[in-house]
């Protein structure tokens, strides 16, 4: 054994015994609470020789382990609940890691740490800190990079004691409005003629919904009406009830929407889960609901594809609807349309007859979507579609015994679900009708809007929401498809066939991209200031008592100020290292108000 390798031995020997013994005094001194107990000892504010002695002996101990260039970030008000482990590569990308612990309270927010992870930054890399796109979790876990990159969310969702690592990502050049600009990472919805895809935009670290549609397709049936309707309801309304367009695309093969993620998944998912749901948390449900359709009214859509696998939760368990293909714009109440769609178990009895529909079809909806909040499957429902069209018009509605409800719901849904819509809940002031229902009588619309709604459920927010195995099926073979037709994009150019199709929306800056801004700011402020003091720097001539003359130098050399003195209209430079070393521990006379201090001593 060399004689290094016994020094080694002997300082983790040393560090064990003095663990134990720390850990024994902690056990008899019952003055200590747990919270005290837990928290590490804080070695740099310490003077005991003996404490030192300790935190030498854990530094070698860290290098004995392999693990080198740890720092730790100040944070004295911090619990050290949730410990981020910070990791950087050089910028020639080497395998040489820096790692800097960045210890956080569970009690603050995903933008606490945000701010905390861009200031250790503007201090190690000051250079590049600026073109920090976002941080990653460094096994690249998207439940919880998607949790980290919203703003002032509570980070009391981690285990206590967890450790997080994080790698920061620099953003470079990306094209806007194409496949370049964005990382794909799993698919979350399987459409007839498209496949919806969780991605993270390479610029900003955000994460969006990506629909890829088969252009071809579209084109082949002549539903590009379908896709313009689509893209003009989520690029021009305006409601947090509804799933707003970011931008859209079109390249050779693909139509793409980018639109809102919602973590919470398909209500249809949840359904599934639970079974069946109570009055109180259906209540929540169809009270949004009622608003999202309420909206859309207002604006002349008929939504006419209601149903859970179109309702998606957001990470607070408030819905959002999306899949606008369906909806129909430019129809105002009294309008009839004639177009036959939507799905069996949903549609109204004057859709299945085609004889014509308005927005009161819509309001049959919302009654078929709370019998399944409340019984578990559709009214009418069977295995065979044929008979579910039938007992849609014929058949009177049913309310299973084993399930019991007040008699204000029975009232709601048999007044939706009425088979003559011009004697349907909504015939007089449309979904203004519902929501007055007695049923709803007690529900807080206010605090919806303000959401501070009591949500009964929410999605669990570091989990997958939705069945990964069902959208994985053909995942492999799309992908790959994917990559060839944009390869081949790549060697050719095309004409455009959808006018007017590409989009960006308009956004506000976000609160981490000003908090940037602002450190950048106060960077370049302080940089400024800095400057301006030693530009600033004098010689003073003095010729017996008076002040003679002051110069004040134009640049700085390499080594620091220069200082020059003027006699006779004649420079000489009369400062050199050592002297100014020499000076630097003396009074410096910087700034005007100094200078007319001196001037009145002298005087």
């Amino acid at each position: 054994m060399s004689r290094t390798q016994s020094c080694q031995m002997v300082q983790s020997n040393k560090l064990l015994e003095l663990l134990k013994k720390k850990k024994k005094a902690e056990s008899q001194n019952p003055s200590l609470s747990p919270r005290q107990q837990l928290s590490p000892p804080r070695l740099g504010r310490l003077k005991s020789p003996k404490l030192l002695d300790v935190q030498k002996i854990v530094s070698a101990a860290v290098k004995l382990k392999g693990v080198s260039h740890i720092r730790t970030l100040n944070s004295d008000r911090d619990n050290y609940e949730l410990i981020i482990t910070l990791i950087t590569q050089d910028k020639q990308y080497t395998l040489m890691q820096h790692r800097y612990i960045v210890p956080i309270g569970l009690d603050q927010t995903t933008t606490d740490l945000y701010q905390k992870l861009i200031t250790k930054m503007s201090v190690q890399d000051p250079q590049n800190y600026e073109k920090i796109a976002y941080f990653q979790s460094y096994t690249q876990n998207y439940n919880v990079d998607y949790y980290l990159s919203l703003d002032d969310k509570p980070l009391s969702v981690f285990s206590k004691g967890r450790t997080l690592k994080l790698i920061p990502i620099y953003y470079g050049e990306s094209k806007s409005n194409s496949f370049d600009d964005f990382t794909l990472i799993k698919c979350i919805g399987v459409g007839g003629f498209s496949r919806v895809y969780l991605v993270r935009q390479k610029r900003n670290g955000q994460f969006f919904a990506m629909k890829i549609i088969d252009k071809s397709f579209i084109i082949k049936n002549n539903k590009e009406s379908m896709i313009n309707n689509e893209k003009w309801i989520m690029s021009n309304l305006d409601s947090q009830f509804l799933t707003r367009l970011h931008c859209s695309f079109e390249t050779k093969y693909y139509l793409v929407f980018v639109m809102d993620y919602c973590h919470g998944g398909e209500l249809f998912f949840h359904l599934r889960k639970m079974g069946t749901l109570s009055e109180e948390v259906a209540k929540q449900y169809f009270g949004q609901l009622c608003l999202a359709i309420h909206y859309l009214h207002e604006q002349n859509v008929i939504y006419r594809d209601l149903k859970p696998e179109n309702i998606l939760l957001d990470i607070d368990g408030y819905i959002k609807l999306s899949d606008f293909g369906l909806s129909k714009p430019n129809i105002s109440r009294d309008k009839q349309t004639y177009s036959f769609c939507g799905s069996p178990e949903y549609m109204s009895p004057e859709m299945v007859s085609k004889r014509g529909h308005n927005q009161l079809l819509d309001c049959y909806s919302l009654g078929a979507v709370l019998y399944e909040f409340i019984y578990g499957y559709p009214p009418y429902y069977d295995q065979q579609l044929q008979n579910i069209l039938n007992s849609i018009q014929y058949d009177k509605l049913e309310f299973p015994e084993h399930i019991k409800i007040s008699d204000q719901l029975k009232n709601l849904l048999l007044n939706l679900l009425t088979k003559d819509q011009n004697e349907r809940l909504g015939r007089m002031n449309g979904i203004e009708d519902v929501l007055n229902h007695k049923w709803l009588s007690n529900f807080n619309y206010t605090a919806l809007y303000k959401k501070q709604l009591n949500i009964q459920y929410k999605p669990q927010p570091l989990q997958t929401n939705y069945n990964v195995a069902e959208f994985s099926k053909g995942d492999r073979e799309f992908q790959q498809k994917l990559q060839d037709n944009l390869y081949r994009e790549q060697k050719t150019k095309f004409d455009k066939e959808f006018q007017n199709f590409d989009f960006v929306s308009d956004q506000p800056k976000s609160k981490r991209e000003q908090f940037v801004e602002k450190i950048k700011y106060a960077s370049l402020r302080s940089s400024i200031r800095t400057s301006i003091i030693r530009n600033k720097i004098t010689t003073l001539s003095l010729n017996g008592n008076d002040l003679c003359r002051i110069r004040v130098a134009p640049q700085l050399s390499a080594v620091g100020p220069r200082f020059q003195s003027v006699k006779n209209s004649q420079i000489s430079q009369c400062g050199s290292t050592q002297s100014f070393r020499n000076s630097s521990s003396s009074k410096r006379f910087n700034t005007e108000y100094d200078l007319q201090k001196l001037l009145k001593f002298k005087q």
